[in-house]
Parts: structure tokens; C-alpha cells; sequence
């Protein structure tokens, strides 16, 4: 097999989806980000810094794709801070690794703000998933079901919300 068709291992850790590390990664920090990730792949040491990355980006990806989790992470204060604990913790072991690499400190500021971007969504996930009344009198908890991530990064736009026995298509765009 040649080098350039030979497949890429993907490095996100839970990532048993159809999307491809580039995709993730676009997703939360930017094609800009994806760019510099590679530029970066090329003077890699030992790539702990790359794996602390993968793994920040890898927790999030698999809470954003599964309902039960997000349900848990909402119910439970808790365990909510000592997610975003550890996301945070992972981000310092980063930063003490930088060496003052211009490059790594960017990269390393997306992926705060990327952190930062998750923790609030889940705060505004808490914010939805009251009570809403319909005419009739029947109360709904709602859930966010689906988000468009811009390709800058940033904060998701929640396009589709469920409550039991209903599908509603709508947009919301966290404060």
C-alpha cells in the first residue's frame, strides 16, 4: 500500500462514527485549527500534548452524540463540574507543554474556548430542558437532539429539540 492511500488511524478516542478526526476537529475548533493541527504533526516530539487534545475533543464528541449521556451530565451537577474539571486539567498539562510555541499556545486557546463553548451549551441545555405547556395543557420536557456547528468554531446552533411523542424543528443559539 502506498503512503498516500494508506487509511489514517484515527487518534479522537470514542469516535465509532462515520465522521473522520478532521471533521471532529473542524467541528469544535475550525478548519483554521485543523490546518495548524497538521503543521504541527510534523514537528511532533512525543505527541502527548496531540493526545491530551484528541482526548478533550474525544469526551466532548461522544457526550454531544449520546442522549443518555447528556441526560446524566444535566441531572447531576456534580459530575458536570468534574467533567468540565477534567477537560479543564487536561487544558493546564497542555499549557505546561507549549514550550512557548506560538503555534501550540493557539492551538491550545481554541481548544479552551472549544471547552468553554461545551460547558455553556450544557448550562443552556439545563436552561431548555424545563417544562414547556402546549394548548392543551401537557407539560414537555424538551432536549436538544441535533447541532450545526459553525466551521469557525464557536458556540453550536441547536436546529432540532424533542420532546415525548413530538419532533419540533426549530433554531436556538445559546447566549
Amino acid at each position: 500500500m502506498s503512503e498516500q492511500s494508506a487509511p489514517r488511524i484515527r487518534e479522537i478516542p470514542y469516535n465509532y462514527t462515520s465522521f473522520s478526526d478532521r471533521e471532529i476537529v473542524i467541528r469544535y475548533l475550525g478548519e483554521e485549527m485543523w490546518r495548524l493541527i497538521e503543521e504541527l504533526r510534523e514537528s511532533r516530539r512525543t505527541g502527548r500534548s496531540a493526545r491530551m487534545l484528541y482526548e478533550i475533543l474525544g469526551d466532548m464528541w461522544v457526550i454531544n452524540r449520546n442522549p443518555y449521556l447528556q441526560d446524566d451530565l444535566l441531572a447531576d451537577k456534580q459530575r458536570r463540574t468534574a467533567l468540565i474539571g477534567a477537560l479543564r486539567h487536561r487544558l493546564d498539562q497542555f499549557d505546561s507543554r507549549t514550550d512557548n510555541n506560538e503555534k501550540a499556545i493557539r492551538r491550545l486557546d481554541a481548544a479552551r474556548k472549544a471547552v468553554d463553548n461545551f460547558d455553556n451549551q450544557l448550562e443552556a441545555d439545563i436552561d431548555l430542558s424545563g417544562k414547556w405547556s402546549v394548548p392543551n395543557g401537557t407539560d414537555l420536557s424538551l432536549r436538544c437532539l441535533e447541532y450545526r456547528h459553525s466551521r469557525e468554531g464557536g458556540n453550536p446552533e441547536c436546529t432540532e429539540f424533542q420532546a415525548p411523542g413530538f419532533r419540533v424543528f426549530t433554531s436556538f443559539r445559546p447566549k
